[in-house]
């Protein structure tokens, strides 16, 4: 799903007149990061890597998690640009699970570490509802998930995590919102300022209203948004290329065209994170 949202990205750039070929490769966080450090540094500063909002500040600043760890910080990452949104949280599939309570002593399918999506489902569960010490984390992939919710393996898992389209939001695995008694766990107000009091990182709640190709409920979740990133020696005349070329184009991701006046919108962005040729005199 994000890897389609990223080949859009790149055939995007194709079209305008500053750009040749454009080439994606789906690399997850933070090996992303660890294989562009390994390029010839007379191209890196064209490698250009998409940042979830655990990964930006943590990467810059040598804040994350020693298992998901960039190390040594990647102090040369600037923003360019705030991509997508992409709603995170718990979904379970026991009618009897009504809140964060009745998690206790449930079983969990997540990502293995390292993964983003692992670091979120931990900070969640630990800092946001305090119940981390309380669940067992089950590491599954994705085509084993329908089995282990079919054979109860797992009661709730935090692969459910939905991008946001024009039509909707898109799930990762859209079969499981089809399981019976499959429903989201909301996160409040007081979840997102535990998160925020305790990570390295900011996020925001998401308001999903419609699910496309679903019927499923609305549910308050995580921002797990996703950026694009260049680097301090990035040419300033290549940033400003990505982002004349982004405006008002239609990517099919996102809440609509891609507008500059909200491309820096961005939970805790500082400033001197931000690429200098997008920065105003």
């Amino acid at each position: 799903m994000l890897d389609a949202h990223n080949r859009s990205l790149a055939a995007q750039l194709e079209s305008c007149d500053a750009f040749g070929t454009v080439e994606t490769k789906p690399v997850a966080l933070p090996g992303a990061i660890d294989e562009i450090r390994r390029v010839d540094p007379t191209v890196r500063p064209y490698h250009l890597p998409i940042m979830t909002v655990l990964d930006f500040q943590t990467a810059i600043d040598g804040t994350a998690p020693d298992w998901h760890a960039y190390s040594p910080p990647v102090s040369d990452l600037k923003f360019v640009a705030d991509l997508y949104d992409v709603a995170f949280g718990i979904l379970v599939f026991d009618e009897n699970i009504k809140s964060f309570d009745d998690l206790r002593g449930r079983r969990i399918g997540v990502p293995a570490r390292a993964s983003s999506v692992r670091w979120f489902t931990e900070v969640l569960l630990r800092d946001g509802w305090g119940i981390l010490d309380e669940v067992t984390l089950v590491d599954i992939a994705p085509p084993d998930l329908p089995a282990a919710i079919a054979s109860g393996e797992i009661d709730a898992t935090s692969w459910s995590i939905m991008s946001e389209t024009p039509d909707g939001f898109l799930p990762l695995i859209p079969p499981l919102l089809s399981v019976e008694g499959a429903h989201w766990i909301d996160a409040d107000e007081a979840t997102l300022d535990a998160i925020n009091a305790a990570s390295p990182f900011q996020t925001e709640i998401v308001k999903v209203s419609r699910i496309a190709g679903s019927s499923s409920s609305s549910a308050n979740l995580l921002s797990f948004k996703q950026g694009l990133a260049a680097w301090s020696d990035t040419p300033g005349e290549v940033v400003e290329s990505v982002v004349d070329c982004l405006e008002g184009a239609d990517l099919g991701f996102g809440d609509g065209p891609h507008s500059l006046d909200s491309s820096l919108d961005w939970p805790g962005l500082r400033n001197g994170d931000i690429h200098p040729a997008l920065v105003e005199e």
